[in-house]
C-alpha cells in the first residue's frame, strides 16, 4: 500500500511540474517566450506551429487578462487562439501580457483539438 502510495505521488508530481508554465528572457536574441500554457499532446488533436502576426486582442471581462490573440498567419490566413493566460499567477499575467503589441510577429505552437478545431495556445515566442 506504501509503494502505491508512493508511487502515485511521484507520477503526479510529475503531472505538476510538465504542466508548469515557463516564462523566459534571452539576453543575446532579445526574444521572450512563454511555454507551457497548455498540453500539446492531447488526444485527437493536432499540433501546429509557425509564424503569425499579432493583430488583435480581447480581454477577459475584468480587463485584467488578454484571452484572445487574433493571428494572421502565412498567406494572410487570419486565426483566432485562446490564451490560457487566466491560469497564470497575477505577476506571470502582467508579464505575458506586456509580451504581446498588435502588429509584431510571434513564433507560436497551439493544438486544433476536435472537429471543430478548438485551438490552444502551447507556446507563444516574441521575436525581437
Amino acid at each position: 500500500m506504501i509503494r502505491i502510495l508512493l508511487m502515485l505521488g511521484m507520477v503526479l508530481t510529475s503531472f505538476i511540474s510538465n504542466a508548469e508554465v515557463k516564462i523566459s528572457y534571452d539576453q543575446l536574441t532579445g526574444s521572450q517566450s512563454v511555454k507551457g500554457l497548455s498540453d500539446a499532446n492531447l488526444e485527437g488533436c493536432e499540433l501546429h506551429e509557425g509564424l503569425a502576426v499579432a493583430k488583435g486582442t480581447q480581454y477577459s471581462d475584468s480587463g485584467a487578462t488578454i484571452k484572445l490573440i487574433r493571428f494572421q498567419g502565412v498567406g494572410s490566413k487570419v486565426f483566432v487562439i485562446p490564451t490560457g493566460f487566466e491560469e497564470l499567477s497575477k505577476n506571470d499575467n502582467d508579464i505575458v501580457n506586456s509580451m504581446i503589441n498588435i502588429g509584431e510577429p510571434y513564433f507560436i505552437r497551439f493544438t486544433a483539438c476536435g472537429s471543430g478545431g478548438f485551438l490552444k495556445l502551447v507556446d507563444l515566442y516574441k521575436i525581437g
